[in-house]
């Protein structure tokens, strides 16, 4: 007499599981093609670091001198 109940419920717990288990599926791969996107704007936004790579093939990476970072710095005027 339980029985119907008890597949029903297994059954049930299945295929909720199976559902879980593609959401999560689809989401992680949501992330990583963000994270892949973001990566190729910054190869976009690095040329010079590009140049350098091309000029490095073959070249080991100590010997690779990178441009020097060039860090904006806002100035910051006080009115009195």
């Amino acid at each position: 007499m339980h029985v119907y109940p008890t597949v029903f419920v297994f059954a049930a717990t299945i295929r909720s599981a199976l559902v879980a288990f593609d959401l999560l599926s689809s989401w992680s791969q949501a992330i990583r093609d963000k994270e892949f996107l973001v990566e190729m704007k910054l190869r976009n936004h690095e040329p010079e670091l590009e140049k350098v790579r091309e000029r490095g093939k073959g070249v080991r990476n100590d010997e690779i001198r990178l441009p020097p970072l060039e860090l904006a710095v806002e100035e910051v005027h006080h009115n009195p």
